[in-house]
């Protein structure tokens, strides 16, 4: 997968909130109910009791200007992440990181490990190969 970040681009129609995208599951305006996206204690056991189906995922990472990064899960870990956000705060630029995580960091809350972190500026792009 790859990801360019361009100062312009095509326009791919208007913005929508997550209540016109997903009317069915809008709340009303004079409801208090949140949903609570916690972790419980069944559904951290229903995620222990599933099989894993790879031993590791292997990554290759390459990143605007600078030399390709490998890496890998390691047995214990459940699972990974890669993200490529853009905010109106830095509008030159966009950020990237590789991680990964075991259950128990989910479960408690504590920090993924980061494979790679780092920045996109116009015209540059990031690369993101996955291999079992």
């Amino acid at each position: 997968m790859s990801v360019a970040f361009a100062e312009a681009g095509p326009n791919v129609g208007v913005g929508k909130t997550i209540d016109e995208l997903h009317p069915e599951d809008a709340r009303s305006e004079d409801s208090d109910t949140e949903t609570d996206f916690k972790l419980t204690a069944a559904m951290m056991q229903e995620l222990r009791a599933k099989p894993k189906f790879r031993a590791a995922w292997r990554f290759t990472l390459r990143g605007p200007g600078e030399p390709h990064h490998e890496s890998q899960t390691t047995e214990a870990e459940h699972g990974f992440g890669f993200n490529v956000l853009w905010n109106v705060h830095r509008p030159d630029r966009a950020s990237f990181s590789l991680h990964s995580y075991d259950l128990e960091s989910l479960e408690q809350r504590t920090p993924m490990r980061d494979h790679v972190r780092g920045n996109l500026e116009y015209g540059k792009a990031v690369e993101l190969v996955v291999a079992d």
